[in-house]
């Protein structure tokens, strides 16, 4: 008599790998991809939406299909206006025909003039205002030498900041010789004056309960 419960064990390893395997498309909703108006970086935003698409093996058609609905602003005006039928029914092209539109020619000119103009964000701490300043500066002028590259980076680091008191005190009197050093004295001051602030506040709260009693 045979045995129903019984199932061969090589069966039932391909049957718990079958159970195991995700299709991809279900993780789609998972990875969310924002739409493309034409005001963010094309280069960064099809570059993600790539690498989404590989991760969820998209063919081009897929991909055409969801490159489409995510073209608003702008770049949907520019593709739904301006390109003939045979461009939208085709990703390459599609793609193609929106970096030639929208992608930014970057020279060392134009990182030049980014970091003239490039002052602390707010919410940006000192240390991440400084590493692009270096990224900015680095892609403007290549060849500039080690003296004169940090007297620049410090210089803008320094007009930049948004605290204008840590900017007096770090200028006139730590005078920092390098942006790494006027990093550290940026974030040290500032953290000085916080625990002063916050054992003055003690102070205050002490004495009125105490003046109050």
């Amino acid at each position: 008599m045979w045995d129903i419960g019984y199932q061969h064990p090589r069966e039932n390893r391909s049957y718990d790998r079958q159970t195991r395997s995700v299709n991809p498309h279900k993780c789609s909703s998972s990875m969310k991809i924002p739409s493309f108006t034409g005001k963010d970086e094309w280069k960064v935003w099809i570059n993600r939406f790539e690498i989404i698409a590989e991760r969820l093996h998209w063919n081009e058609e897929e991909k055409l299909d969801n490159l489409l609905p995510k073209l608003q602003g702008s770049a949907g005006e520019f593709v739904f206006t301006q390109l003939n039928h045979e461009v939208l029914t085709n990703y390459r092209e599609l793609v193609s025909e929106i970096n030639n539109r929208f992608r930014v020619i970057e020279t060392p000119r134009t990182f030049a003039v980014k970091f003239s103009k490039r002052d602390q964000k707010v919410g940006e701490t000192a240390e991440e205002y400084a590493a692009e300043l270096k990224r900015l500066y680095d892609k403007a002028h290549i060849r500039r030498d080690y003296r004169t590259r940090q007297e620049d980076l410090v210089r803008r680091f320094l007009d930049g900041l948004r605290d204008e008191e840590v900017r007096s005190e770090i200028e006139f009197i730590k005078e920092p010789e390098d942006i790494d050093e006027a990093v550290y004295h940026v974030v040290n001051y500032i953290q000085t004056r916080t625990r002063h602030q916050f054992h003055d506040d003690r102070k205050r709260k002490f004495v009125r309960r105490t003046s109050g009693s």
